[in-house]
This record gives C-alpha cells, sequence and structure tokens, in this order.
C-alpha cells in the first residue's frame, strides 16, 4: 500500500511570487519540521481574478487546479495536510470610483496609487471595475472557508501585491520581477527569521492581529492599494502550531 506523506501546498499567484516564497518556506520548514516526516510545496496560478471563476464555482475550480499540480507531482490529496492560498489584493475592494482614467501618461497601465488605479481610457476603467468585483466577490466566497475536499485551507494577502511588500513597488516593471524576487531569495537565505520579521512589519498598523480583522481591514476603502500583508499570521507561533496540530492528527 502506498504511504500517506505530509505535505503543505502553497497557492501563489505568479512566477516571481513562487520565487521570492520558496527558499524562505524552505527554510521556515526545515527549521521547524523533520524534511523526512513533513514537506512543502509551492505551484502557481490566478484563480481569484481568473473571468471563468465564480463565487459558485470557485472551490471547485480550486480543487481541480491543485489536482492538477498534484497529479505531475504523483500526489494525492490525502498527502496534503494544509492548504495555504496567498493572493494579490490589486486594489480589489476600492470603490468604484476611485479607477480613474489617467490624466497624464504612466509607465504602464493598470497603475497602482495609494488612493486609486490608474488605467489608460475608459474601455479599461471599466474592465478593471469588472475584475475587481469579480475578484471580490470571489475572495469573500473563500476567505472563510475552513476546508477544500477536507484539507484545512486558509488564504492570506499581500497588498496590493507582493512587490508591493517586498519591494516597495506596486508597479514592478515585468522584466524586473524574477531578478528582484531572486533578491529575496538571497536576502532571506538561511534566514527565516529576519523573514518573519520583515513580514510582521508588514501587517496593517493598529489592527487586531487575528486572520478576521486583517480582512475586515483590507476590505475597507482604499486599504486594498496600501502596502500590507498578513501573511505573517501565517509564520507566526500560532499558525505554525496549528500546522503541527493537522499534522499529528
Amino acid at each position: 500500500m502506498r504511504k500517506s506523506r505530509k505535505v503543505c501546498l502553497f497557492v501563489v499567484e505568479g512566477m516571481a511570487d513562487k520565487t521570492s516564497l520558496a527558499l524562505p518556506l524552505q527554510n521556515l520548514f526545515r527549521h521547524f519540521f523533520d524534511p523526512a516526516h513533513v514537506e512543502f510545496d509551492i505551484m502557481n496560478g490566478d484563480i481569484t481574478a481568473d473571468y471563468r471563476t465564480k463565487p459558485d464555482t470557485i472551490i471547485g475550480q480550486l480543487g481541480s487546479h491543485i489536482k492538477k499540480h498534484l497529479d505531475k507531482k504523483k500526489l494525492k490529496f490525502d498527502d496534503l495536510i494544509q492548504i495555504i492560498l496567498v493572493v494579490d489584493t490589486d486594489g480589489a475592494f476600492i470603490p468604484d470610483d476611485h479607477v480613474i482614467v489617467g490624466a497624464r501618461a504612466y509607465r504602464k497601465y493598470p497603475f497602482y496609487l495609494d488612493d486609486s488605479i490608474v488605467t489608460a481610457n475608459s474601455e479599461e476603467q471599466e474592465k478593471i471595475q469588472v475584475r475587481n468585483h469579480r475578484k471580490v466577490s470571489n475572495l469573500k466566497r473563500i476567505i472563510s472557508l475552513p476546508k477544500v475536499r477536507k484539507i484545512p485551507f486558509c488564504v492570506y494577502y499581500f497588498s496590493c501585491n507582493m512587490d508591493h511588500v517586498f519591494h516597495n513597488d506596486a508597479n514592478l516593471d515585468d522584466n524586473h520581477k524574477v531578478s528582484m524576487a531572486e533578491n529575496i531569495e538571497d536576502k532571506f537565505r538561511g534566514n527565516y527569521k529576519g523573514f518573519i520579521d520583515y513580514l510582521s512589519n508588514s501587517f496593517p498598523k493598529g489592527v487586531k492581529c487575528s486572520y478576521d480583522s486583517s480582512w475586515s481591514f483590507i476590505e475597507q476603502g482604499t486599504n486594498s492599494l496600501k502596502r500590507n500583508s498578513n501573511f505573517v499570521l501565517f509564520l507566526d507561533l500560532d499558525g505554525l502550531s496549528q500546522l503541527k496540530q493537522n499534522v499529528e492528527k
């Protein structure tokens, strides 16, 4: 009979996100868990903003998306002890009137400011508004979802994207994303404590250090454009304790 493995799976949005998180998470897992008993895996794919994804289908689509990855890795859902979805907020929770047409030229569109998303024209403005509504509806469906296919599940955010949190640039040029992600790898190589401290400083200021409070904050006004992340909640002792409980089950 095939022996079940114990794998914590992270689902991130893009390849650069995967590069940024892979090595720091590897260091963290090696410190807190025996690699012979607990593994971590990471995959990419942005499902919350996908035009084919709807609130009433997102759970099934997420499960199918993960299964394709597991099949490639010769893993099964029974091998998973937890699924962590890591998303960019992309400013999705802002009011529609904060998606504007630019009065001057920006180097790329959409362009993210602290209080608005700038688009090139009215057609792109409408597309971003529609994207925001879709992403918000999908996120609200899964933020409080306890399990996916019976596996413990939770969602953490980087706002307005991972580049914003790690590099203080919400509009990083695509050509620089991978090299900048590699810089994060180098910065926190063998330094899991520094990685945790760095993300602690990105947690919303003045907000109760809890999952629900962090999501309530990011949904208000233009907060989803501000530089914040609640990912440290997974990395703190409570999050790791929960993971250890899942390992022991």
